[in-house]
């Protein structure tokens, strides 16, 4: 495993999440250090853009806020991690994913006529909710039905007004060149699959997602523990909970590195992609090296 980097970074995370330094804190100054580093990094070439460039890819702000987003996630997930909180850094970690693995499916096509299609898949799914929440208020008495009514509407009108702005954009994108075709938006295992990411989409994140849904894996765990009445099982299962939760950290990390580095490549960034190349190889040893312990404990 390589050396941690010295930088601001690690003085800004914990003044920025009011902490004080801590082994457990010190023990991930990699991904802190290279996940800002990222930041930084795709910070610097968009700000060295031209105006010309900014016309001939308009989606390129879209897609810098969609990884600064990411980055939230994934330093939240750290701040969870860091601070006794792991199992619940597996959300943060997933979200951070599926995030990374959106932005990366926008950048593998064309990214006007992909950005376009993520917003207004949005406005379907908010239009068939309202649909859905209109139906299951309608047995209820008049006074309530009113209410849940005037609600209904006031969220349609954002709606709508959403919508037209969709639209408004897309018109601008093929001005801009884009061509005119709308793309439907994928499902998440879809997104995977047209990144050549379907293994990870069937393993990491699949895995990830039991902490968000709630499933029985970790209720079952605290049962063997407890009816096994063996120390070392219930030891040894503790310590593989938190190093996977360490593991979904670190891939995640690995993932916005590759969106950011993916961003880097689209838009001509070639200083900034040599930075994020040394920090993906960090992070990858350690994602090795954390999968080793997942295999031990």
């Amino acid at each position: 495993m390589q050396q941690s980097p010295i930088s601001d970074h690690y003085e800004a995370f914990l003044e920025q999440h009011s902490l004080r330094g801590s082994p457990a804190i010190e023990d991930e100054r990699n991904v802190i250090h290279w996940s800002r580093e990222a930041v930084t990094a795709v910070n610097g070439g968009y700000g060295q853009l031209s105006e010309p460039q900014f016309l001939q890819w308009p989606a390129v702000g879209l897609l810098l806020n969609l990884l600064h987003r990411a980055f939230e996630h994934l330093d939240a997930a750290i701040v969870n991690f860091t601070t006794g909180s792991a199992i619940s850094s597996e959300g943060l970690s997933r979200a951070t994913v599926e995030l990374a693995v959106s932005i990366r499916y926008i950048l593998a096509g064309q990214p006007e006529t992909r950005v376009a299609a993520f917003l207004a898949h949005y406005v379907d799914v908010e239009e068939r909710r309202l649909r859905h929440w209109q139906e299951e208020v309608a047995s209820l008495s008049e006074p309530a039905r009113h209410v849940h009514h005037q609600e209904i509407e006031r969220r349609r009108t954002w709606v709508v007004a959403t919508g037209d702005l969709v639209k408004r954009l897309r018109q601008e994108f093929t001005t801009c060149g884009a061509p005119p075709l709308a793309e439907t938006w994928p499902n998440i295992g879809e997104r995977f699959r047209a990144i050549g990411e379907s293994v990870s989409y069937r393993t990491f994140y699949a895995r990830m997602s039991s902490q968000v849904h709630s499933d029985a894996e970790e209720t079952i765990r605290y049962l063997v523990a407890r009816v096994g009445d063996d120390a070392m099982l219930a030891q040894r299962m503790a310590a593989e909970t938190i190093w996977f939760s360490r593991l979904g950290l670190y891939f995640a990390a690995q993932c916005f590195l590759s969106a950011s580095e993916d961003y880097c490549r689209c838009y001509y960034m070639k200083q900034a992609m040599t930075r994020l190349r040394a920090g993906q190889r960090i992070i990858e040893d350690e994602l090795r090296s954390t999968a080793t312990k997942v295999m031990v404990a």
